[in-house]
């Protein structure tokens, strides 16, 4: 059975269905979800930054655990730079792994080339990840015959979603 309303319809009672389909925008925050109705987060796909950085000296080598996964998502962006760029050879090489494999195409290289306090981004290969998998950086710093940059950073831009 199926109709057509042409009008207002108000129901003062439960409205029960198997499915529903709404125009696009139809809810929004302002209107038609209730104030304070303290959704829980699980519900959500949660967007968030993990980040490093070492302090504003000579870049050492380290690998460092950025975080573990708790549900499944996906890693969007990599950006990486320092404080002050390398001077001649030396580089510094800021590779993203998935538990122990690289999820870049290529590692991101900060050198000569780069500009202090502007990002370099990192090619992704493959992003996904699944609950439990451990997201670590590994620097790889190497002295050249000039100097390493000093305060290397690294962000990423992390989509995991809701149960």
């Amino acid at each position: 059975m199926s109709g057509i309303i042409d009008g207002d319809l108000q129901v003062r009672g439960n409205v029960n269905c198997n499915s529903i389909t709404l125009p696009l925008n139809a809810i929004d925050s302002a209107g038609q979800i209730k104030a304070g109705l303290n959704l829980p987060a699980e519900k959500f796909e949660q967007r968030f930054f993990p980040a490093w950085s070492q302090p504003n000296s000579a870049a050492t080598s380290e690998t460092r655990t950025l975080f573990v996964a708790r549900r499944t998502g996906t890693i969007n962006e990599v950006v990486a730079g320092s404080i002050a760029k390398a001077i001649g050879d030396s580089t510094v090489t800021i590779d993203i792994k998935k538990n122990g494999s690289t999820i870049l195409n290529a590692v991101v290289t900060l050198d000569n080339a780069n500009t202090a306090r502007i990002v370099e981004v990192g090619s992704i290969n493959s992003g996904a990840f699944v609950a439990g998998d451990w997201i670590e950086a590994v620097i790889t710093a190497t002295l050249g015959t000039g100097t390493l940059p000093t305060g290397v950073f690294l962000q990423l831009e992390v989509d995991q979603n809701g149960n």
